[in-house]
């Protein structure tokens, strides 16, 4: 495992030089540059660092001469507690790593499921919207077959309207050489009062009979 930046935006990995701070944390170049002046504070956890060795400049990968040297004379008594400070910065370290990584995967698994619920709704709109498309192609298809089925009907109408109008034609260029008639009245449709007169004579005569019933009440 690698160290990081402890900068949240930066999380940059410390393979060469590095700052580290007696809170436990370490520090890329870039973002350890104000951690020189004096009474400063650790810009992971505000943890003040005024002391002489609060702040010191580590190379990740020492030399193996220096590695030989370090701790040479010291007693032993010395050379644990340093080990013990040394190892309890990298358990605090991976802990912080894994505090990280575990609040990254929350946040990835939130981002997770609202994506798939986003998604989900996005594919009831495209269902709702290819349901209302291919209602929509089943009404043209409609509209078509009515519209080609009233062509049709407006084609054989013409076609009756021409066959009309040729009779029609024929026929008047038939009858334009028949000679017109001339209508005359005779005598006989004349009104003539004698002879309604003499009608009115011959005409049945009404009686004042009146039928009697053949019983007649006792």
């Amino acid at each position: 495992m690698d160290l990081h930046c402890n900068v949240q935006a930066c999380r940059k990995p410390l393979t060469g030089t590095l700052w580290v701070t007696s809170c436990s944390h370490s520090f890329c170049e870039e973002h350890a540059s104000t951690l020189t002046l004096k009474n400063i504070k650790c810009p992971a956890c505000n943890t003040a660092l005024g002391k002489r060795f609060d702040v010191i400049r580590q190379n990740s990968n020492p030399a193996e001469d220096y590695r030989a040297m370090l701790l040479v004379g010291l007693r032993p008594e010395i050379v644990l507690d340093m080990a013990m400070r040394a190892v309890s910065f990298w358990n605090y370290q991976v802990e912080h790593e894994l505090k990280f990584q575990l609040t990254s995967a929350k946040r990835s698994r939130e981002i997770a499921e609202k994506s798939k619920t986003t998604n989900m709704s996005l594919m009831k709109q495209i269902a709702s919207t290819k349901k209302t498309s291919d209602c929509n192609e089943r009404l043209v298809g409609d509209l078509k077959s009515t519209i080609r089925q009233l062509k049709e009907q407006i084609t054989y109408k013409d076609r009756q309207l021409k066959k009309v109008q040729h009779l029609f034609d024929s026929f008047k260029s038939k009858t334009s050489f028949l000679p017109q008639e001339v209508e005359n009245t005779s005598d006989n449709d004349s009104f003539d009062p004698k002879h309604n007169e003499f009608h009115e004579k011959n005409a049945p005569k009404k009686t004042d009979f009146v039928f009697e019933p053949r019983f007649a009440p006792q």
